[in-house]
């Protein structure tokens, strides 16, 4: 028999060697003039993405924010940064150059940033808890650079608490990426290993939305 399902999906998905800086054409299309630039730790420099990046950002005037060392497993104090790094500059937008962990962290740093300004920026893991629904968001936009949870497109992700010892899943309407941009190249880069992982992680997510 026929199941029935809906599907809603507003990304759009570029999948184009050697198009990550691209997406600073995309954030100057929609007419932001400043960006929080995300992104792990020293890999994107060390295959010459984020000066790549940085340069087409500054080619279109956009004012950029950073925050950087986002981990593997993103930690709840990291994303509050962001959020903070936000609020205090009036960020337009944001943008993700990374992994899962980038894009993961992103999503809660963007609805964070639209908290009314009585709302602390720490109530964030509220989105996690279920105790906050997520009301607004500030536009996001991403540069994939391993292929693994699908976050490039969805707009749900996991952070952990190190101290409560808990790792939450959250999820909005309000999170998809606007763009986000797959350069196959770019993963030519990676170790054998995270290539591997990448693959592994891919299938067992398929298989945990079709067990559960």
């Amino acid at each position: 028999s026929i199941q029935n399902f809906e599907w809603y999906n507003p990304t759009k998905l570029i999948v184009k060697a050697d198009a990550g800086p691209e997406i600073a054409d995309y954030i100057a299309k929609d007419g932001h003039k400043s960006v929080l630039l995300a992104y792990g730790q020293q890999a994107i420099k060390k295959i010459g993405l984020y000066d790549k990046v940085v340069a087409a950002l500054k080619k279109h005037n956009i004012t950029i924010y950073e925050l950087s060392g986002i981990r593997a497993n993103p930690e709840i104090k990291k994303v509050i940064e962001g959020v903070e790094i936000c609020r205090k500059n009036k960020v337009d937008c944001v943008l993700a150059v990374g992994g899962g962990s980038t894009y993961d962290s992103c999503k809660a740093i963007i609805v964070g940033a639209k908290f009314p300004e009585n709302v602390p920026s720490e109530k964030i893991w509220e989105l996690y808890e279920g105790t906050r629904v997520a009301e607004s968001a500030l536009p996001f936009y991403g540069v994939l650079t391993i292929s693994a949870t699908g976050t490039e497109m969805n707009n749900g992700g996991v952070v952990q608490d190190d101290e409560q010892k808990k790792k939450w899943s959250f999820g909005s309407v309000h999170c998809f990426p606007k763009v986000s941009i797959v350069d196959p190249k770019l993963q030519t880069f990676l170790p054998w290993y995270q290539q591997v992982n990448g693959f592994v992680d891919a299938i067992v997510h398929i298989l945990e939305f079709l067990t559960n």
